[in-house]
């Protein structure tokens, strides 16, 4: 019987040659797209005429809802109309956002000019057009600008 060899030859045989081009091609088509710069050209769609600047965009609704010294406004996103006449808020709109929680809740949250942040049911507004009672108030100091 013969011994098994201790050692292993293993030919590799290239059938297709290695194009010179290839590795340019690569690196053409990994390079990034080339920058394009912003144009600035912006088209005027409509006008808020509330003197709103603090605004949130709500996408459960497709709302842009905006605040001001002492009301809410809420607009359409796509028609770009009052979705229904504002919403006075006595303590002023200081910030919007909202809370979605998990439950499927959606929340309005305030900071107001008199120093506090205010949770509301957003569904909750817009079935009774009103705020009513708050889920939370907190105290806060702001730096107001």
């Amino acid at each position: 019987m013969e011994e098994p060899s201790a050692t292993t030859t293993l030919t590799l045989i290239d059938l297709h040659p290695i194009s010179p081009n290839l590795f340019t091609k690569l690196k053409e088509k990994f390079k990034s797209p080339p920058l394009v710069e912003f144009s600035q050209n912006f088209r005027r769609i409509d006008a808020i005429s509330n003197g709103s600047f603090n605004m949130a965009i709500c996408r459960e609704f497709n709302y842009l809802v905006t605040g001001s010294h002492d009301s809410l406004e809420i607009y359409d996103l796509i028609t770009h109309q009052p979705v229904q006449e504002s919403i006075h808020f006595g303590e002023g709109v200081y910030g919007i956002d909202f809370e979605r929680e998990n439950s499927g809740q959606l929340n309005l949250i305030l900071s107001t000019r008199r120093n506090h942040v205010v949770k509301y049911d957003f569904k909750r507004i817009l079935r009774e057009k009103s705020f009513g009672e708050p889920i939370f108030q907190v105290p806060i100091r702001f730096d107001h600008v």
